[in-house]
Formats: structure tokens, C-alpha cells, sequence
């Protein structure tokens, strides 16, 4: 049998010794049953849709420590936890990039029947995370979106300086297969820029990533074929928030309708 997935190597962890998997599993259940709500606000739901986005936000700094005090607080129900989402505010209309994905993917969904379909595929190939919030929110985003796609996707052509190509390892977002995929492609138009580590971005992640980063875009100097940059403990870099959706979030702490 694989070891029992286990929380942190520190002591400070609040879910240090604690089988994760299990709680999660608990919590996701208490919070499908509308059991659950935002550590220290008793008035404001934690619907099992946002306990997810809550765990893919903390992977994208990686902020560890804080998703274990979020899930810590939320388990007991005692205490307070901030949020690891970007506040929003809500508004009617809201300027908003991911738009741009309906320029670029068809992703049609006829109906709930369909949808629900989605989510129970998703489920069986993450049983711990259950759904990805990002393909929610752009499926979400561009229903009803016309085919023929002005920007459909197609092998790249590219022309110019050679493109530097940074991801991390453990990208909780855009996969570091994705990056494999797109150097290949690229062949010697492209240079793949590894960092061993996680979260969405790597340019705050350790100074080897910063310096190539910066030698590329002052100079146009490529990072050595093959180079990767060691992993950097999140206490020791730069910790992000993450905000999930297009448009406002209704529940989340810090919404208000304008």
C-alpha cells in the first residue's frame, strides 16, 4: 500500500500528523451537506465548490500554512482563517481577461445533463480535487460562444527571438506537460526554463529564476538547454493570492453587491 498521505514536515503546521486526505474527504462531504462555513463567519456558506477553489488558490502561491489554518479552523469550527481568495467586489459588469479563452476553445455544454457528466468524469480522474476551478470558470465564461472560434488552437509558428518558455514543475494551472509540449513544438524557436518547485509562476521563486528571467528579457539571453532551477520552500518566496472566477463570487468573504 502507497504511505498515508501526510501534512507538512513542520511542527507549526496546523494540520502537522494529520491524514489529509481523510479530512478533506470529511470536509468535502460536510460542505456538500451545506454544513460548513467560513472560518469565524457563521453567516457566509463555504459550499463544496469553494472549499475547492479555497485549496487551488493555496497551491498557486504555494501557501501551505495558510490552507492548513483554513482547513484546521474550518474542521472545528472554532477560530478564524482569512481566505486563501483574492477579495472581490461585485459589480454588474466586470472587465475580465479570461474572456479570452472563448476566442480560443469551443466549449460547448448543452445542458445540466451534460455538465453533470463533466463533473462526474472530473471526479474519476481526481478524486481529491474533484473538479478543476479554472476549466469551471472558462466553461462557465463562454457559454454560448459561436463556432467557428476566431483563434482556434493549431501546431505553432513562430518567427523572431528565440521565446524563453518558464514553468514550474508542479503547476497547479498551466501543467508542466503543457510546457514540455509547447518547447517540442516550438523546436529551436523555443527554450524551456524548468523551476522544481510549485505554484502558477516562477519569477518570485528563488534567485536562479529571477536571474534567467531577467537575463532574458534585458538581453535576450537564454537560460543554458536543460537548465532547472531547485526548488524554494514557500516560507522562503513570495506568496500569492489566486482569484478563481470571472466576474464577482457571490459568498465569498469581501463580496458586496454594487
Amino acid at each position: 500500500m502507497p504511505p498515508t498521505p501526510r501534512s507538512q514536515k513542520t511542527s507549526a503546521c496546523a494540520l502537522n500528523g494529520t491524514d489529509i486526505r481523510t479530512l478533506r474527504a470529511g470536509l468535502l462531504a460536510r460542505a456538500d451537506r451545506g454544513e460548513l462555513h467560513y472560518p469565524g463567519r457563521p453567516d457566509t456558506p463555504l459550499t463544496k465548490l469553494l472549499l475547492i477553489y479555497e485549496a487551488t488558490g493555496a497551491f498557486f502561491g504555494p501557501d501551505w500554512a495558510g490552507l492548513a489554518d483554513f482547513l484546521a479552523a474550518d474542521d472545528s469550527g472554532e477560530g478564524q482563517a482569512k481566505s486563501l481568495l483574492t477579495p472581490l467586489v461585485g459589480q454588474d459588469v466586470v472587465n475580465d481577461a479570461t474572456q479570452v479563452f472563448c476566442l480560443d476553445y469551443l466549449l460547448p455544454v448543452r445542458d445540466y445533463r451534460e455538465y453533470a457528466a463533466h463533473l462526474a468524469s472530473s471526479r474519476r480522474i481526481a478524486p481529491d480535487m474533484q473538479a478543476g476551478p479554472e476549466a469551471l470558470a472558462t466553461m462557465a465564461a463562454c457559454l454560448g460562444q459561436q463556432a467557428p472560434i476566431p483563434n482556434p488552437q493549431h501546431p505553432l509558428r513562430v518567427s523572431g527571438p528565440t521565446l524563453l518558455i518558464a514553468n514550474a514543475l508542479h503547476d497547479p494551472a498551466t501543467g508542466y506537460n503543457w510546457a514540455v509540449s509547447t518547447a517540442q513544438q516550438l523546436g529551436r524557436a523555443g527554450r524551456l526554463f524548468t523551476y522544481e518547485g510549485w505554484g502558477h509562476r516562477i519569477y518570485d521563486h528563488g534567485q536562479c529564476a529571477v536571474n534567467g528571467i531577467d537575463r532574458y528579457l534585458i538581453s535576450l539571453e537564454l537560460p543554458a538547454p536543460g537548465t532547472r532551477c531547485p526548488a524554494i520552500p514557500p516560507t522562503q518566496s513570495k506568496i500569492s493570492t489566486y482569484r478563481p472566477l470571472p466576474g464577482p463570487v457571490p459568498g465569498l468573504p469581501g463580496w458586496v453587491r454594487s
